[in-house]
């Protein structure tokens, strides 16, 4: 063997000196009549050798013009060529990359967003042409991330839209010139949730600065407004095109600390008054904000106090204490019932008045100007030292007031639908099915039922879990800084019991089972027994028959059999009765039919509860069909005994225990086009469904 390799290894240096020029192709052309070695490939390329320079180093002697690929030679590797005893380096232009992606700024409706990054290039070209990115997602694990449409810049100003939404930001580098653009990189984290409110808001008019403060579903201002040219107390504010303040004692620092006094036709900006919700009266407030309504500032009053009477005064328990800042700092003894629970952190700004003194109650006692008013008094609300009420009424419009602006709103929540109803659950845990809003934040609460726990309330497919046996009314609230939509689903779950699938253990079919009230049920027709031609006799032969509708067996796996009733009853006349159910289940009785549609709320609104919901197998309009009850009724139809099929997917007719006479017996029937659960009389030689019933 090593011979062969040896005499053959000879012959090929033989054949290399005998050639002048060498090809390497798949095709067997000769090499081009230029080249000594002419290499030929649609879908190979040729590889030099590969090092790194220290490996490069090593080579002894390196001849004038040797080449190699040097691995580590530059942030990206390039060729080498040897000449003139040195190695000259064969650059390639890298892509650029954008390393540490994120986004600055504070996640609310208005705030801007300011996407950060740094940029590189191997070969130091300069940035060109950068394209910007903004995703926005439904939780910050990024779930249903979408691209934003339009958003194309470094800076994204939140739209409501984004309400309760997550943000990022994407740069795709590109540079001036060489090898571009490089990979999109995301930044690694979102920013979130978007509130509506919560942000630092800055007055474009003048530069001054206020935090911002969601109470319910608006937001305020956190302090006084201070905007304007001060005046003087002694004199009237006037229309003058310039927006006019009182500083308390004439001291700008009062203005600095407790925010300007306005007569109520300024703060007004000289509208006419308004107590609609929103107001709609920008005033003196700052673009995108306005003067709040009467009715605006009771909507804050109820919500933080719901004894509040607004046509009260005083009025409330403790919200004059919820609003007022704690402790003295600014408020004089005793300040009392101070909590300021809603960190709306009132101030005691004190008033400016028609009359002498023309400052009086700072530190005593503030009063915040409404849109509303008459001819003469604009309406407000005060706050004192010496309780934890409210005042509310009118003034005279010539007195200075705080003011208190609110943000605008710019659109309507998404309609709110908590999804259906979820009745007798087995288990003691459920998947909510709210929807998703567009505009605003959801949120889910308990209205009502003891020992439920929500996992998320702000995520509409929440896992809900409660008690066996219990029932619950769960509220989908959507929200925004306009208004708020609610919509309930009820909630129950089954007491904990034997009421669970089985396989029947004559004929191996498998039955779903569902608990409705104390009653189990079975959740699907019977379907047992041989199959005859309708019309055929169904007799006491020890075999349990059926009829299919249309003389199709697919329709007796779909709908169930349909039974004569001595056959259903397997020849006994006494209710209950096993009959064909299963072992430890029985044909119910007209009494246990009733429960049912009792628990169901009575059989006027019960055939909707337990027919199956939409038009898969009812015929429309399936009218009130909403299986809340989680019975699924079918529309199986009905065999008379001369062996005529009628009313499939329009009628169910299930069969009770309880006879009338010798030829006929109580039915129960479902309609497609009714909610009620029907009860007439119906002929033993009739085909009807069978339903059982668990044996208590």
């Amino acid at each position: 063997m090593n011979q062969k390799i040896i005499i053959s290894a000879l012959l090929l240096a033989v054949a290399l000196q005998l050639s002048a020029q060498v090809s390497i192709n798949t095709d067997g052309s000769d090499p081009h009549s230029s080249a000594m070695l002419d290499v030929k490939s649609t879908s190979r390329g040729f590889l030099l050798p590969r090092m790194t320079k220290a490996q490069r180093d090593l080579i002894a002697d390196p001849a004038d013009g040797l080449i190699i690929y040097c691995t580590d030679c530059s942030n990206s590797g390039n060729l080498q060529l040897y000449h003139n005893e040195q190695w000259h380096s064969q650059n390639f232009n890298g892509f650029p990359v954008a390393s540490e992606v994120g986004q600055t700024g504070f996640p609310a409706v208005n705030s801007t967003l300011t996407g950060t990054y740094v940029y590189s290039d191997p070969d130091n070209d300069p940035q060109a042409g950068s394209v910007f990115k903004w995703y926005r997602a439904d939780n910050a694990s990024g779930s249903n991330e979408i691209l934003i449409d339009g958003a194309s810049s470094a800076t994204y100003v939140i739209p409501d839209a984004d309400t309760g939404r997550f943000i990022r930001f994407s740069v795709t580098p590109a540079a001036q010139s060489g090898d571009s653009p490089g990979a999109e990189v995301k930044s690694a984290t979102f920013t979130g949730p978007v509130r509506t409110c919560g942000f630092i808001l800055t007055d474009s008019r003048d530069a001054k600065s206020y935090h911002t403060l969601q109470i319910g579903n608006q937001c305020w201002m956190k302090e006084n407004l201070n905007h304007g040219t001060r005046v003087n107390g002694v004199q009237d504010q006037t229309n003058n095109a310039v927006v006019e303040k009182y500083c308390y004692n004439d001291l700008e620092s009062g203005c600095s600390i407790y925010g300007g006094l306005y007569q109520w036709d300024e703060m007004m900006n000289y509208s006419t008054a308004s107590n609609s919700i929103p107001s709609g009266r920008q005033g003196i407030c700052p673009p995108g904000w306005h003067i709040p309504s009467d009715a605006e500032w009771c909507l804050l009053m109820v919500f933080l106090d719901a004894t509040v009477g607004c046509d009260e005064s005083p009025a409330g328990t403790d919200i004059g204490g919820r609003l007022k800042e704690e402790g003295i700092t600014h408020w004089v003894n005793p300040n009392s019932g101070a909590t300021n629970s809603s960190d709306f952190t009132a101030l005691p700004g004190g008033i400016r008045n028609y009359f002498s003194p023309v400052f009086s109650s700072l530190g005593t006692g503030a009063g915040f100007w409404s849109a509303r008013a008459t001819e003469s008094n604009g309406w407000l609300w005060g706050l004192n030292n010496s309780t934890a009420l409210v005042t509310h009424g009118g003034g005279a419009k010539s007195f200075g007031m705080s003011v208190r602006c609110m943000k605008d709103c710019s659109s309507q929540p998404t309609q709110s639908d908590a999804g259906p109803d979820q009745l007798q659950i087995q288990g003691v845990s459920t998947t909510l099915q709210g929807n998703i809003p567009d505009i605003g934040t959801g949120t889910w609460s308990i209205v009502t039922g003891e020992g439920g726990t929500i996992a998320e309330p702000l995520n509409a497919g929440t896992l809900f879990t409660g008690l066996a046996g219990n029932s619950y009314l769960l509220r989908w609230t959507i929200s925004s800084t306009c208004d708020s939509g609610s919509d309930d689903a009820a909630i129950s779950f089954a007491v904990q019991s034997d009421c669970q699938p089985f396989t029947d253990a004559r004929d191996g079919k498998f039955y779903h089972t569902m608990l409705i009230g104390s009653q189990c049920w079975m959740k699907e027709n019977l379907d047992i027994g041989m199959m005859l031609t309708g019309g055929v006799s169904q007799t006491s032969n020890q075999v349990i028959e059926k009829w299919c509708y249309d003389n199709d067996e697919n329709n007796c796996v779909v709908y169930g059999g349909l039974y004569q009733w001595d056959e259903a009853m397997q020849y006994t006349t006494i209710p209950p009765a096993l009959g064909i159910c299963p072992s430890g289940w029985h044909l119910p009785t007209q009494v246990e039919w009733i429960n049912l549609s009792n628990y169901l709320g009575g059989e006027n609104i019960a055939g909707g509860a337990m027919k199956e919901a939409g038009t898969d197998h009812w015929a429309e309009p399936n009218t009130d069909a909403d299986n809340r009850s989680g019975f699924t009724g079918l529309p199986g139809g009905m065999c008379e005994s001369d062996g005529f099929f009628y009313a499939l997917f329009s009628n169910a007719m299930f069969c009770t225990s309880t006879e009338i006479s010798n030829t006929s017996i109580w039915v129960k029937g479902l309609d497609s086009g009714s909610g009620i659960l029907q009860q007439a009389g119906g002929s033993k030689g009739d085909g009807i469904s069978v339903r059982c019933m668990k044996d208590l």
